[in-house]
């Protein structure tokens, strides 16, 4: 196990030769996002597995985590990427059934993969009108956001606050001409202070707020390996650090919806865009946990595919999103799915992709919406992966005639006074546990952290006879599962490491 942020991290990298299994741990987002720019430096990582344990993260950093992973799979040659979200992680394989990234959550011995399953169409809507209530809208002057302030004009809302970074904004935009009251406020929104003081006089002066819809965010595309600090927290700011403050100042109002517009670059990654996945993926983590703790309103995030027209990216952009698979939006698809997600009453996560390729042609409106879904493969008598790290340092202790604590982690198993014997001994011992072992393991993998990160890749013989996948049926009036996620959109290709 590495811990991210290690500065001889590359030096560990240069001394190992053959495939590999790294483990890095990862405490805060800073030394994770330094340790992933190491490895997207090399061009020797195609056999490499890397494993990002999150034993007890916070969902912010699961997000972070997890949207900088599926990034890192479309700009390097690594050979599988897995985040393991939840209880200290279990044995067993983590590649990804489909394509080089996968997210796993572990509870209760059970391990869960992030899905994605087609629906028909968004929940039913509620018919209630808002009132006086007054809709909060911020990066409003966007594509996305005029679009939103559309929608909601024609679910009955009449009041209206934007919040945006321009001083001078052409304002009022055209979507909003029905309304009774539309004010803009130029705002920070990743300042919680900005937007405490934008929300308080939004309060006194047009009326209680009703309506929260998130849709700020900026782009700077850039490779992992040339990244620095400074233009990734450019970029978490205005999607992540504003999500938490417009969250965070509005849980004591009558919200009826919190609406959050983020993108499948978070769910899926895209090449050059790390730190944009990163803060789309922590903010929908956010929203999730959201939902979870029934604050007000319903908690709703949209993930888009590109958005023609007025989305975030340029033509090249576009373009990338068709060849993996994702296909574009147009606005007009766009308006018709916030149609419907300004009226829910429901909590969920949605991806949205447009139509086709061949329906494109025919000029069919069609979108395509895939619903966040949980898939538990569960295998039985799941070994604890700190359990056999006890297991190995109590024999070797036990042939050195010490305490376990004395076996360090780290140190060569020769350099701790193993001999080839006992090294095949044990080797032995795990072969008994493990599919795959090899008698030689113990001369590969030579210290208590390098074995145990390479069983993390294995099956136990106890766990061989796996029940089958199973998927949580989306159907109307099913429970919404309790954790959701997403990592390839339905009958997609699986897209090619140059894509994006």
């Amino acid at each position: 196990m590495v811990q991210a942020g290690d500065p001889k991290l590359s030096d560990r990298l240069d001394a190992t030769d053959g495939p590999l299994t790294l483990a890095l741990r990862a405490s805060d987002f800073p030394a994770l996002h330094e340790s992933l720019r190491v490895l997207a430096r090399r061009a020797d990582c195609a056999r490499m597995t890397l494993l990002l344990p999150l034993a007890d993260a916070s969902p912010e950093l699961a997000g972070l985590v997890s949207g900088a992973a599926a990034a890192l799979t479309r700009e390097t040659a690594l050979d599988t990427v897995a985040v393991i979200e939840g209880e200290a992680a279990i044995v067993g394989d983590w590649s990804a059934p489909d394509g080089r990234f996968a997210h796993w959550r572990v509870a209760d011995g059970t391990r869960r993969l992030r899905a994605l399953q087609s629906v028909t169409a968004l929940p039913a809507a509620s018919a209630d009108t808002p009132g006086d209530l007054v809709a909060v809208v911020a990066g409003g002057m966007g594509a996305l956001g005029r679009a939103s302030i559309a929608a909601l004009a024609g679910a009955g809302w009449r009041r209206f606050a934007l919040l945006g970074r321009s001083e001078t904004p052409d304002f009022p935009p055209n979507e909003a001409m029905s309304a009774e009251i539309i004010r803009y406020f130029a705002c920070d929104v990743g300042s919680e202070t900005e937007v405490h003081t934008a929300l308080e006089t939004i309060r006194s002066e047009i009326g209680p707020i009703g309506a929260v819809i998130q849709a700020a965010g900026v782009l700077d595309d850039r490779l992992l390996g040339t990244q620095d600090d400074a233009s990734v927290a450019a970029v978490l700011r205005p999607k992540l650090a504003g999500t938490k403050a417009l969250d965070n100042l509005t849980r004591d109002d009558p919200l009826r919806l919190f609406l959050l517009h983020g993108s499948i670059v978070g769910l899926l990654g895209n090449a050059g865009q790390t730190a944009y996945a990163a803060a789309n993926a922590a903010a929908q983590a956010l929203m999730e946990e959201r939902g979870r703790e029934n604050a007000p309103g319903a908690s709703l995030t949209l993930c888009w595919s590109f958005v023609e027209g007025g989305g975030m990216g340029d033509a090249s952009t576009a373009s990338a999103f068709r060849k993996a698979g994702w296909p574009p939006v147009t606005l007009g698809q766009a308006r018709s799915v916030l149609d419907q997600a300004v009226s829910l009453t429901t909590s969920g996560t949605w991806a949205v992709f447009g139509a086709p390729m061949a329906a494109a042609a025919a000029q069919t409106p069609e979108i395509t919406l895939t619903e966040t879904t949980l898939a538990a493969i569960e295998r039985q008598d799941a070994v604890p992966l700190e359990d056999i790290r006890a297991l190995i340092r109590a024999r070797a202790a036990g042939f050195l005639g010490e305490d376990a604590d004395a076996i360090s982690e780290t140190a060569s198993f020769f350099d701790l006074g193993l001999g080839s014997m006992q090294l095949q001994e044990l080797a032995g011992e795990l072969e008994s546990r493990f599919e795959g072992v090899s008698p030689t393991v113990l001369f590969q993998y030579t210290s208590v952290d390098a074995l145990c990160a390479h069983l993390a890749t294995l099956t136990p013989r106890a766990a061989a006879e796996a029940v089958p996948e199973t998927r949580a049926a989306i159907a109307a009036g099913a429970a919404a599962p309790a954790y959701r996620s997403l990592p390839t959109p339905p009958n997609a290709p699986a897209p090619s490491p140059s894509s994006g």
